[in-house]
């Protein structure tokens, strides 16, 4: 009985798959027709029935499950899957991206056509001999700093809200020979 049960399971699948890539050739040839035409008004009709293609496949990406989107965006060639991942609902992309292999989350993320929260940071560089903070959201971006520290995005650093702390806590550094310093706060709720 489970093996019918996980057949049927995969035929579901293979369905779902199916579905996606028929909307995405609809819409790259609702695209192409587009492309090809002179008139303006072909060219509105076009661009709305290849919209309404885009439309039907971020309703189906938001009915199916987790899993089976994981998978979909897996058998899909790489750009029908950049066009699908554009569609996917903001809120489901870190838990696609779990279920995803590295190379296919690098495809999708690292080029910048989702950011996710799991791979956003801040990164502190030394510049000019004072610390800058740099929000990276792309693991591309990392190639281009030279960070002295990394910290999750969802810690935000701010000014002290208390200043006699501040104050305490400079007058130390300039003991200390550190001039011209900076004092975060960080809140990491």
């Amino acid at each position: 009985m489970s093996e019918n049960h996980n057949e049927s399971e995969a035929d579901v699948v293979k369905d779902d798959l199916a579905e996606v890539q028929n909307l995405l050739a609809k819409h790259r040839l609702a695209e192409d027709v587009s492309r090809r035409q002179d008139s303006g008004r072909h060219d509105v009709i076009e661009s709305l029935v290849s919209r309404q293609h885009i439309v039907e496949l971020r309703h189906l990406f938001a009915r199916l499950p987790t899993v089976t989107v994981a998978l979909v965006l897996s058998a899909l060639p790489e750009e029908d899957r950049l066009i699908a991942w554009k569609e996917i609902a903001e809120e489901r992309i870190d838990s696609i991206l779990e279920l995803l292999s590295e190379e296919i989350c690098e495809d999708l993320v690292g080029d910048g056509h989702h950011t996710s929260t799991k791979v956003m940071v801040n990164a502190f560089e030394l510049h000019n001999g004072r610390l800058r903070q740099i929000t990276v959201d792309r693991p591309v971006q990392l190639a281009n700093i030279k960070p002295i520290w990394v910290d999750p995005l969802f810690n935000k650093f701010g000014e002290m809200k208390d200043k006699t702390l501040e104050s305490k806590i400079l007058a130390l550094a300039s003991r200390a020979g550190i001039e011209g310093s900076r004092i975060f706060e960080v809140d990491k709720s």
